[in-house]
């Protein structure tokens, strides 16, 4: 069932998210990402990229409270009501109110590769924003 809603990008990203290493958190906004995108707008999600060693990034990702999901095709109508309803619908950390659960970035994958994807993050600090 969860098939419907959820996709990967690969094996290796479906194994990541079956490790049980994702934040709580994080996979509650993931499900739910998943659930509206597919009421609202028939998308279903494709995980891109879950656990990575940290580089230039703030480390969310390997700290497994980062999750990259595929957004290069969605309609641009679409990409902006879900990207609106997550921040609407999550805090990231009451304490840093500017910083963001949902964000739509270019990872910039190179001459005519598109690296647009919705990037989902959670806080690290216990309980902030989700009392």
């Amino acid at each position: 069932m969860l098939d419907r809603l959820l996709q990967f990008k690969d094996n290796s990203v479906r194994a990541e998210f079956e490790s049980g290493k994702l934040h709580p958190r994080l996979l509650i906004v993931l499900l739910a990402l998943a659930g509206y995108a597919i009421v609202r707008w028939g998308i279903v999600i494709t995980v891109t990229d879950i656990f990575r060693k940290r580089t230039t990034d703030s480390g969310v990702h390997e700290a497994w409270r980062g999750v990259d999901v595929r957004s290069r095709d969605w309609p641009k109508e679409a990409a902006d009501d879900i990207l609106r309803w997550l921040n609407e619908s999550f805090c990231y950390d009451q304490a840093r109110p500017t910083l963001k659960v949902a964000m739509i970035h270019d990872a910039d994958q190179g001459p005519g590769l598109s690296g647009i994807h919705l990037h989902l993050q959670v806080s690290g600090n216990p309980r902030k924003g989700w009392e």
